[in-house]
């Protein structure tokens, strides 16, 4: 095919045009070249279309488009890039009120239509939510309350101990270990000591018991030109696991990740999870080569090392205006599906608290089919974690269970209502049947990270700030909804709200404490230990999604060790 060459009638509506003739009407491109070759996208089949039709693409009218992982690395690229495309809140707002303008004008010269659309943009009421007040441990043993608003929980736990103490380095007859290749050697020993100095300066050196053991990966060069030895991630994971066979006191491990292409450091990252999370159940915290004498580097993963161990860096001070909602006996679960496209089937990740403070989470790992968007299974998944509350409280059950679903969008709610909740239904009426007790009081909540809305306060023109609320004017008709932003925006862009919806309600009875349910949601937004501050979402749906996307990513179709299913190994 040519540019001269007929278009498809059912996308010309059937008027009769060549390819350049129809390229040149709809989008004002004219083509020169007659050369023959066409190139035809086919998009991938989906239940719903009833036509499948390609898109006829005239090469000489077409470019290449996207971000190369060359560009990523370029900061000057990358800042240029992003002063380009993200939007200030102000930008963002004039923008939007000129599109508004030119749909208004549109509909009035256009009366056949019969819609009205209004100038300019409509003004809503949203409240203030405030700052979560969060628990740190000072150097002197005692407890101080900070809000996790602008910086100042960040502030407070770079100068804090942890709260809960876990797992020390070496405690106890066991070992923790820093792998390294031959080339990194020095930067090994760099790290060792900088890991060293930096925990005497966070009061942290308490948590030593021992200095780390070293393990060298050494390569297996092939003999004879033009051979190919096995891959360096397939060295690594072999050694490790001899190693791990004669060495079985080893509780933690440093890997640090040699500088080498993309491809091949995520390929050893991904053979250390499957060794240390998957068989053997042993920690680990991989470092990339480059950063081994980065003092902030090297704080954050000594600091998030311990957090794998057990201990608890901070606690949220629930505070519910209402006193309604009850936070004794209650259950949070998050779940969340991982479509990774390399793969051959998704990952599910299930994250179930079992303490009072909702920082203690139990968490598992399963697979079906891929692109598949219900998870399947689900009786069978709350069942388990069910069980698993029923071990560590003194052989008690929830009283309550609230469950956050991730990745559902709106036109999915009735299908995720068909589905989900009737399987969450059985297995938590089987688990409580099973000790003669009535069901407990359960609510499923849908949490929509991908949405349009954008919110700007109308007095400033400036973003929407951390604990804004909106539960009127925007939201649904169908569902009981609400868009809250919990978290501050990159530099110079506008937060994006995230929405929650409450898809069931069996007896909790959430519409008569709404406000409790929204501080609630805030709040558990100050719960995820891999960052000092409040993020996007309550802190079970992002253990649940970082769980799944860690394992469909580097370990699919395996599971965490038992070792580790209490334990943040996947942070």
């Amino acid at each position: 095919m040519s540019k001269d060459s007929p278009m498809d009638t059912a996308i010309t509506q059937g008027e009769e045009m060549t390819l350049g003739e129809y390229y040149e009407r709809e989008y004002g491109a004219k083509a020169v070249s007659k050369k023959k070759g066409i190139v035809i996208h086919i998009p991938k089949e989906r239940r719903r279309d009833e036509v499948l039709r390609g898109t006829y693409l005239i090469p000489e009218l077409y470019n290449l488009t996207g971000v190369s992982k060359d560009m990523q690395k370029n900061y000057t690229f990358n800042k240029t890039l992003i002063d380009e495309t993200r939007l200030s809140a102000t930008n963002r707002k004039e923008k939007t009120v000129n599109v508004a303008r030119r749909i208004a004008e549109v509909a009035e010269t256009h009366g056949q239509y019969g819609l009205r659309i209004k100038h300019g943009l409509t003004k809503i009421m949203g409240r203030l939510l405030g700052p979560t007040t969060c628990v740190v441990k000072g150097g002197d043993q005692r407890f101080s309350a900070h809000a996790s608003d602008s910086g100042r929980l960040q502030q407070a736990w770079n100068r804090s101990k942890f709260m809960i103490e876990g797992s020390h380095l070496g405690g106890k007859n066991q070992t923790w270990v820093v792998v390294a290749d031959k080339k990194c050697n020095k930067d090994a020993r760099k790290m060792a000591e900088k890991i060293r100095s930096k925990a005497e300066q966070e009061g942290l050196f308490y948590m030593f018991d021992s200095a780390p053991a070293r393990f060298q990966i050494k390569y297996n060069e092939p003999k004879g030109y033009g051979r190919r030895g096995p891959k360096k991630s397939q060295q690594w994971e072999l050694q490790l696991e001899e190693y791990f066979h004669k060495n079985k006191n080893i509780h933690a491990i440093f890997a640090i990740i040699p500088d080498a292409k993309d491809r091949e450091q995520e390929e050893i990252y991904s053979a250390v999870k499957r060794v240390c999370s998957a068989q053997f159940g042993i920690i680990s915290q991989c470092v990339l080569q480059v950063h081994c004498a980065n003092e902030h580097v090297i704080t954050g993963i000594m600091r998030q090392m311990f957090t794998k161990l057990g201990s608890i860096p901070w606690i949220i001070s629930f505070d519910l205006p209402d006193h309604r909602l009850d936070l004794d006996g209650m259950m949070l679960v998050g779940l969340d599906v991982n479509h990774d496209r390399r793969n051959t089937q998704s990952t599910i990740g299930i994250a179930a608290s079992f303490d009072r403070n909702f920082v203690r989470y139990w968490t598992k790992t399963d697979y079906q089919e891929l692109a598949q968007d219900m998870i399947q299974g689900l009786d069978k998944h709350i069942t388990d974690a069910i069980r698993n509350w029923w071990k560590m409280n003194n052989k008690t059950l929830p009283s309550t269970i609230m469950i956050w679903r991730d990745g559902v969008s709106a036109t999915q709610l009735e299908k995720l209502d068909e589905t989900e909740t009737k399987a969450l239904e059985r297995g938590i009426r089987q688990s409580y049947q099973n000790f003669n007790l009535a069901m407990p009081n359960w609510c499923v909540i849908v949490v929509q990270k991908r949405i349009i809305h954008r919110f700007t306060c109308a007095d400033t023109n400036k973003t929407a700030p951390p604990g804004t609320l909106i539960s009127s004017d925007v939201v649904s008709n169908q569902y009981w909804d609400y868009f809250l932003v919990s978290c501050e925006p990159p530099e110079t862009a506008t937060a994006t709200p995230t929405r929650y919806i409450v898809v069931k309600d069996y007896g909790m009875r959430l519409n008569e404490c709404p406000n409790d349910l929204y501080f609630f949601t805030n709040q558990l937004c100050n719960l995820y230990f891999n960052w000092p501050g409040p993020i996007r979402v309550p802190a079970p749906v992002k253990y649940a999604n970082k769980l799944a996307q860690q394992f469909g990513q580097s370990c699919n179709s395996l599971k965490p060790h038992e070792y580790l299913r209490q334990t943040y190994h996947f942070l």
